[in-house]
């Protein structure tokens, strides 16, 4: 099976530059898990990968860091990676990365989400 490619948007650039402010390990723990991705072109169960419905439909995501039981989700516990894989092409689109809260907030499930 060929290596996937990694491809991040702007976005994710940003999301991820902003991440590093508050934990700069956490640029470490979201490339090492894009990398597993790209290696095998699935992840693990412990990293709940699943599609997306809604406005976000055609993109999945995976979880980096979650809360642990009873800690409330703040940026730096609470990482979501959300992506998309081009299979004719072998890329992998990195397109959001964030909390739940920050990324999710708001989507309004009736509008698509461009895809790019």
């Amino acid at each position: 099976m060929r290596r996937l490619r990694f491809i991040p948007r702007k976005d994710f650039q940003k999301d991820l530059k902003e991440l590093a402010r508050i934990d700069k390990t956490i640029i470490d723990d979201v490339m090492a898990d894009i990398d597993l991705l790209c290696e095998n072109h699935q992840l693990p169960a412990e990293f709940m990968d699943h599609a997306l419905t809604g406005r976000l439909e055609g993109y999945r995501d995976f979880h980096v860091r979650t809360p642990e039981k009873g800690k409330s989700p703040v940026e730096s516990n609470d990482v979501v990676v959300i992506y998309r894989i081009v299979e004719n092409k072998l890329i992998v689109v990195g397109l959001r990365v964030g909390s739940h809260s920050k990324l999710f907030n708001g989507l309004d499930s009736s509008v698509k989400y461009k895809k790019q």
